[in-house]
């Protein structure tokens, strides 16, 4: 639904609304999940609803400790970057909206209420594009209005959705929340830390570009980030349940793992080029007058895309191989590696196009990174790994990283 509002958006806002839009957005995705101490995650997992309930209790007690914590640094951004109260008022409540939402999530997965998660994740996500076309008069940014009332309904339904048995009775915390906080710490101590480096990784272009006095090179690059990332999700949506069953029938998983590779290659690699070279008409189809500049970001962006299209719903072998601590170490590794990054390169934001070029590069390293990891989980030798994903990587960060910084 996102993807279909595009075009409607697009030409009813600008770059300087998106980037806005963009930051709000980034907030919420790092901030909202990790609000919990990823205890929401553990919900699903409990073998007993006792223990479950005594998750969610952790949980939105998390939630709490972290919004109020939150909200200062939210006021900060929010001034730094804009000078905007309004900005940091709207981002402090999308981020418990959907801090919140994230816990209702979890409970709806442990019960199999599948059609009121499908409605949640709609509310959370997709009625976000019909308020905003509904908010374009509102006075203010009609982006940011829209996708925070739709993270406020959202919010609204988790309060009716989450078991009163989650809900603190008081302020203190008892033993036996203190004995299962301790029991699961494993997620804050390993899952947190991944996937705020992973999501902060991720989301750091918003961050590094919102200081930027113009904020429509921040605007073209969350509107580009949204057109790619769509088809990511559609096929991670997709296919991630074709690999769990091919999987869970114990075929070779190896000679599986090339199949889809290649296959992927096959027929995403054309598709990628011919973009690539009509990035113009492409976008000004999309996007309309005045986002000509979103061409160029396309450009940088499109080869890492292209990888974290064919990696993303692959995670699924990591499932099946138990390999988790090889994720977690790339993603700290890479995560930090992004951090320094933006230290070393913080000279060239005023040329941001260099700066998306060294971000992007980082980025598809990361991914043949990751691929390479996996073939070596399910061994596959090493002179197939070096020739392919050699050819593939070579090309990628010459055609990204060099003709678009200096053509």
């Amino acid at each position: 639904m996102n993807i279909l509002f595009v075009p409607i958006l697009a030409r009813i806002y600008t770059p300087e609304q998106y980037a806005q839009f963009g930051l709000l957005l980034s907030l919420v995705v790092v901030l909202a999940g990790a609000a919990s101490g990823k205890y929401a995650e553990a919900i699903s997992t409990a073998k007993r609803d006792s223990t479950a309930n005594v998750l969610g209790e952790i949980a939105v007690r998390f939630s709490l400790l972290s919004n109020a914590a939150f909200a200062p640094l939210l006021i900060a951004i929010a001034l730094l970057t804009h000078n905007n109260m309004g900005f940091a008022l709207l981002s402090i409540l999308s981020v418990f909206s959907v801090s919140l939402a994230n816990i209702a999530t979890q409970v709806l997965i442990r019960g199999q209420r599948y059609t009121q998660y499908t409605i949640l994740i709609f509310l959370m996500l997709g009625l976000i594009p019909l308020l905003q076309v509904l908010f374009k008069n509102l006075p203010g940014n009609g982006l940011l209005l829209g996708a925070c009332a739709a993270h406020l309904i959202a919010a609204i339904a988790s309060f009716l959705l989450i078991p009163s048995a989650m809900w603190p009775t008081s302020w203190r915390t008892s033993q036996r929340v203190k004995a299962i906080a301790t029991i699961y710490r494993s997620f804050p101590q390993f899952a947190l830390p991944s996937f705020f480096l992973s999501t902060l990784r991720t989301r750091l272009p918003y961050f590094a570009l919102a200081g930027l006095p113009d904020k429509q090179f921040l605007g073209l690059f969350a509107q580009t980030d949204r057109l790619l990332g769509a088809p990511t999700t559609l096929m991670t949506t997709a296919l991630r349940p074709l690999a769990t069953e091919a999987l869970s029938r114990k075929s070779s998983p190896s000679a599986l793992l090339r199949k889809y590779l290649l296959g992927q290659w096959i027929l995403l690699i054309p598709p990628t080029v011919l973009i690539y070279k009509n990035a113009e008409p492409i976008v000004a189809l999309l996007l309309g007058p005045g986002w000509g500049g979103a061409a160029q970001v396309l450009k940088i962006m499109l080869f890492p895309s292209f990888l974290m299209m064919t990696t993303t719903w692959l995670d699924r072998f990591y499932d099946f191989s138990k390999q988790h601590h090889i994720v977690f170490k790339t993603e700290i590794a890479f995560g930090v590696l992004a951090l320094l990054a933006l230290i070393i390169w913080g000279p060239v934001l005023n040329k941001p196009i260099v700066a998306l070029s060294v971000f992007s590069a980082i980025t598809s390293i990361y991914y043949l990174a990751w691929t390479c990891s996996l073939m070596r989980v399910y061994k596959i030798p090493w002179k197939n790994i070096v020739m392919v994903l050699s050819a593939l990587g070579s090309s990628i960060l010459l055609w990204m990283l060099v003709i678009p910084t200096f053509e």
